[in-house]
């Protein structure tokens, strides 16, 4: 017998039959690879066999007629009769498949929120043999698998086929967190895909291994891009899953954007400039017109959810440059400042060599990192035009007096034209005077609030400029999930 590595069973062949007959209490069998089987009928549970054909439409089964009747014959059957290592074979297949079996039932049970104790009292098993089974080490009948099936309101489709998952949601889940995946993002993901797309969707939102996260021991991989870790401790961004998934989504954004200015994008290293071009109709600079002016320029900006690791990030996808904003802080007032910072990073050419992200949030005070500086006075430039001279205008109105600073912020902002928010958020930095600093950051809070929230400002315009339906499905659930939502 030509055997090719030891596993004859994967030669052409092996399993076509194209001739049979029987003789001597003997049934003799020819296959397409020039075998010759022969086998006692005995061994074949045949009694008084009397012809055979062979089955002409699939070639994988002989029909023997007996005194009882005709039984058919699987080319496996006559395989493993005269075959040992494909009888082995084929107990190790029999073996996976109880394993597959297993898991998926204890997946499908996990995500319908039943406990293994609750099921096995439903089917009247002992628990220890539903663990068992679970764990693909107990000898399945098809009984067995029906009742189960029946106890949790599922049929044998739902264990079928190639697509059904062998871990379950909320195991998927478990896993992603302890990759240090934040609990609200996993939640989301988990939310928007179909039970079927749980490990490929994690998967592809942070660049895994579906068969790592399997095997439950998923690890990050290194960022595609080059980054300058600013504003605070490297080490609790590097390698975060948060971070992979924020480039990751800027790259299908960016395919998926209808973005028609084709050529080098380009940020004017002076803020007058970028203030004039930015500027809305009645005159102002605000969140809505700088995103405006950003995505006509040829720039996405995204807004991406979760917790910690990062707050803002540039970098370069396609040889564009794609800003990410991940501020907690709610008003449109801050996620203005941090456009405005990372256009300033941009401007000032941080962003040629490798990508920059900010750990903690961008704020407007003094930086010993000189690009830090650079991106903070840009900032304060184009959105705050001589904030020097309207800081000490706030500092005499106020005279000192806590209680003032929030009026004295108004009013100057208001004559000079510029956000009373953003104005606030600078004052409470700069004006260590005045109060305490979480006093002048509430006020700043308060002086913020009218101006609405960010996040929904940043989604509308990125919904304006993307035909997310290019994407392929579980890109479009993952956007829909840790960009469009929330």
């Amino acid at each position: 017998m030509n055997d090719l590595f030891g596993r004859p069973w994967e030669e052409r062949g092996y399993a076509d039959i194209v001739g049979a007959s029987i003789g001597d209490d003997e049934l003799r069998v020819e296959f397409a690879n020039g075998d010759l089987v022969v086998i006692p009928v005995g061994r074949l549970g045949l009694s008084g066999p009397s012809g055979v054909d062979v089955d002409r439409e699939d070639r994988l089964r002989v029909r023997v007629d007996t005194g009882e009747g005709s039984v058919d014959v699987s080319w496996t059957q006559i395989r493993a009769a005269s075959d040992p290592a494909f009888a082995q074979e084929m107990r190790r297949r029999d073996s996976e498949e109880a394993r597959r079996i297993g898991l998926r039932l204890k997946a499908l049970r996990e995500d319908k929120g039943i406990s293994q104790r609750h099921l096995a009292e439903q089917v009247a098993m002992p628990p220890a043999q539903l663990a068992k089974i679970e764990r693909g080490t107990f000898d399945l009948r098809l009984s067995t698998v029906k009742s189960l099936l029946r106890a949790m309101g599922a049929s044998l489709v739902d264990i079928a086929g190639r697509d059904v998952p062998e871990v379950s949601m909320r195991e998927v889940g478990r896993r992603a967190r302890a990759a240090g995946v934040p609990e609200e993002v996993v939640d989301r993901i988990l939310a928007a895909v179909r039970r079927s797309e749980a490990t490929t969707a994690i998967a592809q939102a942070f660049g895994w291994d579906p068969s790592a996260i399997l095997a439950g021991s998923p690890t990050n991989p290194r960022l595609v891009t080059a980054v300058q870790f600013k504003a605070g401790d490297p080490e609790t961004a590097t390698g975060s899953p948060l971070l992979t998934m924020a480039y990751r989504v800027s790259e299908w954004i960016t395919q998926a954007a209808n973005l028609t200015n084709n050529i080098r994008v380009r940020v004017p290293i002076d803020a007058r400039e970028l203030r004039s071009a930015a500027l809305d109709g009645a005159g102002h600079l605000t969140l809505i017109s700088l995103l405006q002016w950003a995505w006509a320029a040829g720039m996405p900006v995204v807004p991406i959810l979760g917790r910690g690791a990062f707050a803002a990030a540039s970098w370069s996808v396609a040889q564009r440059p794609v800003i990410v904003l991940k501020d907690s802080r709610p008003f449109a007032a801050f996620w203005l400042f941090d456009l405005a910072h990372e256009l300033g990073h941009i401007a000032r050419g941080h962003v040629r060599e490798s990508g920059v992200v900010d750990i903690d949030s961008p704020a407007p005070a003094r930086s010993s990192d000189s690009q830090e500086e650079e991106a903070n006075q840009f900032a304060l430039e184009l959105l705050v035009p001589r904030h020097r001279e309207l800081l000490a205008a706030i500092r005499q109105d106020a005279r000192g007096q806590y209680m003032r600073f929030k009026f004295s912020v108004q009013r100057v902002a208001q004559r000079a034209g510029v956000s009373e928010g953003v104005l606030g958020m600078v004052a409470a930095y700069e004006l260590t005077e005045i109060g305490e600093y979480r006093d002048r950051w509430g006020s700043a809070s308060n002086l913020a609030r009218p101006e609405g929230a960010g996040r929904g400002i940043v989604q509308q315009i990125l919904r304006e400029h993307v035909e997310i339906e290019r994407l392929p499905e579980i890109e479009r659930e993952i956007i829909t999930a840790v960009v469009l939502s929330g």
